[in-house]
């Protein structure tokens, strides 16, 4: 049941302290439509820290200590920097494992396939950024093994996770940024 799922995926989100996986990303803006395709390894940790590493198309860093949030573009020598509570709150605090499936979102099955469970998160608060989530899970385990983004504007990011680990050990130290030399930071 739809009740058994997310009681599965909020005990397995609880017992989860860290990731880290490889990811196959797709994003569509809105409007002109063009999609861009990158991939890469990402790191999470609670409270409120992640980084994602791309490796194409560019090598990019988006990082967060859980205050500060920093996205660092190599090919332009530049480092955007915003506080972390300017994210969107309810998809901010689901993917970095903070917030609560029931008390921030509507949930529906959005499908199922042999492996994994499809659930549809609409906020329950007007968020400033995210439209709904579509996360599938795995039916062994209840692993998130991809999520859907859909923002306000029109945009849509499909995030696929391969390789995921479980409660590695990562410093918090890791998440801990500075911008290169030369670097414009733009804040």
């Amino acid at each position: 049941t739809l009740e058994d799922i997310v009681s599965g995926l909020e005990k397995r989100l609880s017992e989860t302290t860290s990731i880290s996986a490889e990811f196959a990303q797709e994003a569509v803006s809105s409007g002109i439509g063009n999609k861009v395709m990158s991939e890469g390894v990402v790191y999470i940790k609670k409270p409120g820290r992640m980084k994602w590493v791309y490796a194409e198309p560019h090598k990019d860093i988006l990082i967060s200590d859980g205050k500060l949030v920093w996205f660092y573009q190599e090919d332009l020598n530049q480092v955007m920097e915003m506080p972390a509570s300017r994210m969107s709150s309810a998809g901010r605090d689901f993917l970095l494992g903070s917030g609560s499936i029931r008390k921030d979102f509507s949930i529906k099955l959005s499908g199922e396939d042999e492996k994994t469970w499809g659930l549809e998160l609409s906020p329950k608060e007007a968020d400033t950024g995210l439209k709904r989530l579509f996360v599938k899970a795995g039916k062994a385990g209840f692993m998130i093994t991809s999520i859907t983004i859909e923002d306000t504007l029109g945009g849509r990011t499909v995030v696929e996770y391969r390789n995921i680990k479980v409660n590695p050990a990562i410093k918090d130290s890791f998440f801990d940024f500075k911008p290169p030399k030369g670097a414009k930071v733009v804040k």
